[in-house]
């Protein structure tokens, strides 16, 4: 008698499936549970939200941000992957984070404070998803304060709100470009900034510190009138050959770029030379903000 057949081989599993771009969500809308994910070099992560907005990591694996709480603080990053867990309420005082080579990933979540969140030292990447910063009123600080080394950065699906000041005194920027920064290219997408003094300041110098390419994609800015002092350029991209050593060109791509601003003449200052893609429009989005309150 003859053996039967082998039986074929069983299928194998289907892949994960693919995960669509999230939209922006107001704070009372996004989840308050915190964001963990598996990676080939870290292992998985499941945070503890403690009282008074600490998150600590249930298991330690390499590249695990494990201690981000309310109030000032100051945080290594290690080398490896990231993980930045998302506040369980709103977090008071500043947030340095300083790389030592890694990635930085703070996930789309409730990653609402008010105080700014400066990211210094060297990363191999940074992705900073559903940042919301409502900044105090009674004091002048930046939003977010880009100040170390970096292939790429990403910031989307963010909002920054209260930015004020005055040149001549002390002012605060919605997201700024450090003196000494070198990131070859900022990408800023689904944001939404709200200042009565800078939105953005961002630059290339001479000796290649600043920005090589700036891409800007569905971002806009309003003024605040309720805190303006005085007249001031929204999103100041260089200096001018007379007004500072921040002049050189790099590349800028401005896709869906609206600013609300008292003057048309102070929307934009560019680098005199540099390659433009796009334009800037003057007003408010047909749909309203790209990262609604």
């Amino acid at each position: 008698m003859s053996k039967p057949p082998p039986a074929p081989p069983l299928p194998a599993p289907p892949g994960p499936a693919p995960v669509a771009p999230q939209p922006c969500l107001s704070a009372d809308a996004r989840p308050t549970t915190a964001w963990t994910r598996r990676t080939a070099v870290a292992s998985m992560l499941a945070p503890l939200l403690l009282p008074g907005g600490r998150a600590l990591a249930r298991d330690r694996g390499p590249g695990a941000l494990t201690d981000v709480r309310s109030g000032y603080q100051a945080v290594a990053a290690p080398a490896g992957e990231v993980l930045a867990v998302a506040m369980p309420a709103v977090r008071r005082g500043g947030l340095d984070i300083v790389g030592e080579g890694g990635r930085l990933v703070i996930p789309d979540g409730r990653n609402a404070g008010s105080g700014p969140l400066n990211l210094k030292g060297q990363f191999s990447s940074v992705e900073l998803n559903g940042i919301r910063l409502d900044l105090p009123r009674d004091r002048i600080t930046d939003g977010i304060g880009l100040w170390g080394k970096s292939p790429q950065v990403t910031i989307r699906n963010s909002r920054v709100t209260g930015v004020h000041g005055q040149q001549d005194k002390r002012h605060g920027d919605g997201i700024q470009v450090g003196n000494d920064a070198e990131i070859d290219t900022l990408v800023i997408e689904n944001c939404t900034i709200c200042s009565a003094y800078q939105a953005m300041i961002a630059h290339r110098t001479p000796n290649g510190k600043g920005l090589s390419t700036l891409v800007m994609r569905n971002v806009n800015v309003r003024d605040e009138p309720d805190l303006r002092v005085q007249l001031s350029i929204a999103l100041l991209l260089g200096d001018k050959p007379t007004t500072g050593p921040k002049n050189a060109p790099y590349r800028i791509v401005l896709d869906n770029v609206w600013v609300d601003w008292p003057s048309q003449d102070h929307a934009l200052q560019l680098p005199v030379g540099a390659t433009v893609v796009g334009a800037v429009k003057f007003g408010v989005p047909p749909r309203g903000d790209f990262c609604p309150a």
